[in-house]
Formats: C-alpha cells, sequence, structure tokens
C-alpha cells in the first residue's frame, strides 16, 4: 500500500514561512526548497497559496478578519458611535498585530505599498470591506452628513488614516506605545471633524501633537 504524502494545514505554512522568514531575514529561495525542508511537496503548498506573496497577503486579511471578529463579539462595541468603534477597531488591531510586529518591520518598513501590492491589496480590501458599513451607519446616524460623490472618497481616506497610524506604531518606541495611543484619537476625531464642522481647533491639537513628538524623538 503507497504511503500517504504527508500535507500541512493552511495555518501550519503560514506558520513555517514566518519562522523561516523571521529566521533567515527574508522569504526562502523557492517554493520546492521550502516544501522539501518542510518534508512535504510543493503540491500541497499550491493547494493552499499560489506563491509567497499570497501567503502574506492571509498574514494581513487575517488580522483585519480576525479584529473585526472580536470586535462584533464584544457587546459593549455595538452601541459605541461610528467614531468611537473605528477608534477600537485600531487598538484592537494594533494588540493582534504585536504577534506580527517583528514580520512587519522586516517586510513592510515604512508601510511601502510597493514592497508587496498583491499582499496589501488583501488587507485594503478587508479594512474596506469593515469601514464602507461602518460609515455608512455613521450617516444613518448623522455622524457624517451626506454630501453626494464626496462621500465615495471617505473609504478611502480612512485606509490612508489607518496606514499612516500602522506606519507610526511601528516607529513608536514609547512605553506600551503611549503616542501610538494618542495619536488614534487625535486623528480619529480630527478624521470625523473634517466631514463634520470642528475641523480648526482638531486639526491644530493634532499637528501640536505631532510636533510635540518630533521634538521627543
Amino acid at each position: 500500500m503507497p504511503k500517504k504524502a504527508a500535507t500541512k494545514s493552511r495555518s501550519a505554512w503560514i506558520d513555517a514561512y514566518l519562522d523561516h522568514l523571521l529566521d533567515e531575514g527574508e522569504p526562502p529561495a523557492s517554493i520546492r526548497r521550502f516544501a522539501k525542508n518542510q518534508g512535504v511537496s510543493e503540491k500541497d503548498f499550491y493547494a493552499h497559496f499560489a506563491n509567497f506573496d499570497s501567503l502574506e497577503g492571509e498574514v494581513w486579511q487575517s488580522l483585519v478578519s480576525d479584529t473585526v471578529a472580536a470586535l462584533e463579539a464584544d457587546a459593549d462595541y455595538q452601541e459605541y458611535p461610528a467614531q468611537q468603534k473605528l477608534a477600537a477597531f485600531y487598538y484592537t488591531f494594533l494588540e493582534g498585530a504585536l504577534d506580527y510586529r517583528s514580520f512587519m518591520l522586516l517586510r513592510y518598513p515604512g508601510m511601502q505599498l510597493a514592497v508587496c501590492p498583491s499582499c496589501l491589496a488583501k488587507f485594503r480590501d478587508a479594512f474596506l470591506g469593515y469601514v464602507k458599513p461602518l460609515l455608512d451607519e455613521a450617516k444613518s446616524t448623522q455622524e457624517v452628513p451626506s454630501r453626494g460623490k464626496l462621500n465615495q472618497a471617505y473609504p478611502g481616506l480612512v485606509y490612508a488614516q489607518f496606514l499612516f497610524i500602522v506606519d507610526f506604531w511601528l516607529k513608536d518606541e514609547s512605553e506600551q506605545f503611549q503616542r501610538t495611543d494618542a495619536l488614534i484619537e487625535k486623528s480619529v476625531t480630527l478624521g470625523f471633524d473634517l466631514i463634520g464642522a470642528q475641523v480648526v481647533d482638531s486639526a491644530f491639537d493634532l499637528v501640536r501633537f505631532l510636533l510635540g513628538n518630533l521634538k521627543a524623538s
């Protein structure tokens, strides 16, 4: 009777890849060599992923989906206004991302999209899948005024804000990332104020914070 070929689960492939990446400082030379070192055929890898980029995309996508799942399981979160929900998303995401901080620092310094655009495309799509309904909810509660086609630009602007926050967090050396916590509060407040009416005070507060942070670093 032929021996059954060894296999790995989707999550086991991800774990093995991240271990190799962080131990060696670079991706495996090839899928064939990577699979051989795992004692599994490359056919089994292709049963889960098309290439290493798609595997990395899964890591990013799962960070967003795990964050959304955690928030939706929180009864208190359901009662938050949209602005508070977005801040909760950022806090929860970064808490989960601590397990992948070394991976992010190695592969995505400065959150440069050119490093792996196909990887971050999944991340972006997952985030927009979360934030678009959130902004629709904000319009229904009048936290966000309806401004016709201008509303279509808001999800992309919030995504840019998200990348900025993650980039700041990756560079943050303050104790328990206190500066990032402050940035989240100020940038989310400013974002909703820009959509609403209280623009000047919030913009000044954020600029003053960033200038103070530059002096402290």
